[in-house]
């Protein structure tokens, strides 16, 4: 190798080599990788968090003793290293320490908590027709996802101009009963 600054011939004397390696697995990473493996929806933060994780790749750093200057190689990242080893030709030994291949099966049999309803025959909440029943609580029907609480205000403007659109009815009902 040469010295990309110096040009030198990079030779074991005039060189040192240190390696800062990817990411480690913390706490906080484990936690979320679990989310995933079950289906979880995961916040923007921890979406976050698992890319920085997934896309850390070890680096070599060489400094050069003659000018004092440090190149950086980057490795792999760990996406890329489990697409090679999950897509590989060459039959790959099976160990206990593969996680993912140990977590795809147990994601496949959880089901979201919005398809287990047992009343629901077979209907997603989205082929539903949307119908206002007064004494239903409307709390659970909103998402919280930023898209759907945009028009949260317009929602409860129009399910209050709803209310008194029925009062006005009922109203106008006792008026017509009394005038009968």
């Amino acid at each position: 190798r040469i010295c990309p600054y110096c040009f030198q011939f990079l030779v074991p004397d005039n060189h040192r080599v240190r390696l800062k390696p990817k990411m480690r697995v913390t706490p906080q990473i484990e936690r979320i990788l679990k989310r995933e493996a079950k289906n979880h929806k995961l916040n923007m933060k921890q979406t976050k968090i698992l890319k920085k994780y997934r896309d850390s790749r070890s680096v070599l750093l060489v400094t050069c003793n003659s000018c004092n200057k440090t190149t950086r190689h980057y490795g792999k990242s760990r996406d890329f290293l489990a697409a090679v080893t999950h897509h590989s030709g060459t039959p790959a030994i099976k160990s206990g320490l593969k996680t993912p291949d140990r977590k795809i099966p147990s994601a496949n049999k959880m089901t979201p908590a919005s398809c287990s309803r047992t009343g629901s025959k077979g209907k997603s909440p989205s082929s539903l027709p949307r119908t206002y029943v007064p004494g239903q609580a409307t709390t659970s029907s909103f998402s919280k996802t930023p898209r759907n609480s945009k028009f949260h205000f317009s929602k409860l403007k129009w399910m209050l101009n709803l209310e008194e659109k029925e009062k006005s009815q009922k109203a106008d009902l006792k008026t017509f009963l009394t005038l009968l």
